[in-house]
């Protein structure tokens, strides 16, 4: 009789390794997790790419913003070039963090 102190709902339950093990013998278990590819690079490169130009586009945006309710007309050139610095500050920034935090301290 199933009660509440031995109910465990079947998405609890663990599969049976030793089953799947006997219907596909040709899957090396031991070496699933060493032979993974992680890529490292590219996920530093679009953690990067994601920080500019969301940073970019957030400050670029604000400015826009604050433009258009004081009135001010200000050129493409400008908010290009406000779009480059702010990203660019935000990456440095960010690196300085991450040194700071794991290699300074070692």
């Amino acid at each position: 009789m199933i009660t509440a102190s031995n109910f465990q709902p079947p998405f609890f339950q663990l599969p049976n390794f030793k089953l799947l093990y006997q219907l596909s013998p040709s899957i090396n278990f031991n070496n699933m997790l060493s032979s993974a590819d992680l890529n490292l690079e590219r996920a530093l490169f679009i953690a990067v790419l994601t920080l500019f130009f969301g940073a970019g586009f957030l400050s670029t945006l604000l400015i826009f913003i604050m433009n258009a309710v004081r009135k001010k007309n200000k050129s493409t050139l400008y908010y290009f070039l406000w779009f480059l610095i702010s990203g660019i500050t935000a990456v440095i920034l960010a690196g300085a963090y991450f040194y700071m935090l794991f290699i300074k301290e070692g």
